[in-house]
Parts: structure tokens; C-alpha cells; sequence
């Protein structure tokens, strides 16, 4: 047996061992295949190099069965279930003296009605009086007798052609004047041209939603005009030409 070589492989082994557990987690395969190796040397140094020795055989003695003992018979305790004895019948005992009766409780007293309490006056609120709200529009219909149209009105009417997409867009017709305003669009014309009446308003709209054409609601929007005084500055005539154009639109 080469004892001074095992030595040697010992000493690498236990060197590499202790560079390994500087760092267990980050082992290289170099190190990993060089414990291998030094290992599987040092196995072979001691498996070919170690002297075969005979041992003698030891004859293997029979196991010795232990003495059997007998264990005494024990018989369960007899339990004996109880017997039912009825109980005995109730014996009735007279009374010495007479039960007392007990007395009657003692009735609720009532008290007086108390008198009505005198209600104090309310005061009376009158509710508030309504404002008055300017008079609902007359309904004008167009007809051929009309007298003349006054030129600064008859100029609100004018219709300008323009060959411009956009212009075109605007143009497109309008199925339902009720749902053609916007919020924004509805407040301005009813404070520049129905004096701030939503109701004169809501029913000049549906008046010339229902005209049959064009010619008929121009009858009803001269009147307005009129009435509302629609060329009194220039606002109002710039947002009367803007109302105008919307209700040419719906009998395109």
C-alpha cells in the first residue's frame, strides 16, 4: 500500500474542500471534476494496493427459542345489571289550616285628563306670486296678401352660394328643428332674438318645425323680426341670418 501517495491525495483533497467552501454557491465544474478525480484516486490507491486477507469463518451459533411460560386464566368479572324498583305511589297529606286566598292587586289609578293645550296661530305664508313671463308668440302664417317687407328685413334672407366643403357641410338638411340646437346655440338665439323667452322660444321652433315649406315659415320668421326688432344692431343681425339659414335647412 502506497501510503505516502494516499497522503498526497489527502492534502488536495482538503485544499480543494477548503477553496469550495469559500464560496458554496458559485463551485466551478473544474473544481467539482478535480474533487472527483482526487477522490476516485485515493478509492483506488486503498481497493487495489490493500492486501487480501482469509479470515476464518465463525460457525454461527443457532438462536436459543426462550422457555415458554404459561400464563394464568383470568376470567372476567361477572357484572350484574340492576334490577327496576318502582318508585313508591304519592301519599297525600291534608292541610292543616286553609290556604289563604291572595289578595287582590291593587287597581291603577287614573289620572284627570289634562286640557288641551291652546295651538298657537301659525303664521301664514303666502306663496310667492309668479313672475309674469313675457306673452306666448302669436302664430303668423304666410300668405300671398302680406304687404311689403321691409329691405333691412329682406336682407336677412338673403342666401349666399359657396362652392366650400365646409359651406356645404352646414348646408346639409335638417330632419327635426326641436333637436337641431345645442345648449349654447339655444341660449344665444333666445336672448338675442325672443327677448330671453324659452317659452316664445320653444314655440316659434315648433311652429316652423310643422310649415309645409319654406315660403310659409318665411311669413312667421318676418313677423318676428319684426316684433323682436331683429335689425337693431349688428349682433342681432348676424345671429338672425345664423337662425334663418337653420330653418332653410329643414325644408331642403
Amino acid at each position: 500500500m502506497n501510503l505516502a501517495h494516499s497522503k498526497v491525495l489527502l492534502e488536495k483533497i482538503i485544499t480543494l474542500y477548503k477553496s469550495m467552501s469559500v464560496d458554496e454557491k458559485n463551485i466551478s465544474p473544474i473544481e467539482r471534476d478535480l474533487m472527483l478525480s482526487y477522490t476516485r484516486q485515493l478509492y483506488e490507491t486503498f481497493l487495489f494496493d490493500t492486501p487480501s486477507v482469509s479470515t476464518p469463518k465463525q460457525p454461527i451459533a443457532e438462536p436459543i427459542a426462550p422457555p415458554k411460560v404459561e400464563l394464568p386464566k383470568v376470567e372476567p368479572p361477572k357484572v350484574e345489571t340492576p334490577r327496576y324498583v318502582p318508585p313508591p305511589p304519592p301519599t297525600y297529606v291534608e292541610p292543616s289550616t286553609p290556604p289563604k286566598y291572595m289578595a287582590e292587586p291593587p287597581r291603577p289609578v287614573m289620572e284627570p285628563p289634562r286640557p288641551p293645550m291652546a295651538e298657537t296661530p301659525r303664521s301664514i305664508v303666502e306663496p310667492p306670486k309668479p313672475t309674469p313671463s313675457s306673452p306666448p308668440m302669436e302664430r303668423v302664417k304666410h300668405s300671398p296678401e302680406m304687404g311689403n317687407i321691409p329691405p333691412e328685413i329682406d336682407a336677412l334672407f338673403e342666401e349666399n352660394i359657396s362652392k366650400e366643403l365646409s359651406d356645404k357641410l352646414s348646408n346639409m338638411p335638417i330632419g327635426d328643428l326641436t333637436k337641431a340646437f345645442g345648449l349654447n346655440d339655444r341660449l344665444l338665439t333666445q336672448n338675442e332674438l325672443f327677448g330671453g323667452s324659452k317659452v316664445v322660444f320653444d314655440q316659434a321652433i315648433r311652429d316652423l318645425n310643422n310649415m309645409p315649406n319654406f315660403d310659409a315659415a318665411k311669413g312667421v320668421l318676418v313677423s318676428l323680426a319684426v316684433q323682436y326688432n331683429w335689425v337693431s344692431n349688428e349682433d342681432r343681425k348676424r345671429q338672425a341670418k345664423t337662425f334663418i339659414k337653420m330653418i332653410r335647412r329643414r325644408f331642403k
